[in-house]
């Protein structure tokens, strides 16, 4: 029997503090519902089988919860698995550049030497499959 898709998400304990970004899978899934944790905060909350999850919040849950993304400069992550190589620019600082040519990112000459080291290890990375939910912008 398959499993169904494994879909991102964040734990909910049972005083509903938010705990470890996981997943949960799509056939598990038995409700959604609009959850108020706070007056102005309304995040969906994934009633499963077995527990409750909601929607990652942070960057500390994303980067927890995708094995194969990495902390790129601070404000950003980046999937590992899609970078094509990392040049080192005149300025002191770097660039990533990805699969599809398209997008680039910049890297500060203190995180450089660190990214080369990730970008190895990279390579040799075991590969998995989560699903995001999201909305084009």
């Amino acid at each position: 029997m398959e499993d169904g898709k494994r879909i991102l998400a964040t734990k909910l304990l049972s005083d509903n503090a938010l705990g470890e970004c996981s997943f949960f899978r799509e056939n598990h899934l038995v409700a959604i519902e609009l959850w108020k944790p706070k007056s102005n905060y309304h995040i969906p909350l994934f009633h499963t089988l077995y527990r409750k999850f909601t929607v990652p919040t942070t960057l500390h849950e994303c980067l927890s919860g995708l094995p194969t993304f990495a902390n790129l400069d601070g404000s950003n992550l980046v999937n590992i698995s899609l970078v094509d190589k990392i040049i080192t620019g005149d300025y002191t600082g770097g660039q990533v550049t990805f699969k599809n040519k398209n997008n680039k990112e910049s890297i500060n000459a203190s995180n450089l030497s660190r990214w080369k080291q990730i970008y190895k290890d990279a390579i040799s990375a075991e590969r998995e499959l989560r699903y995001i939910f999201g909305a084009e912008i």
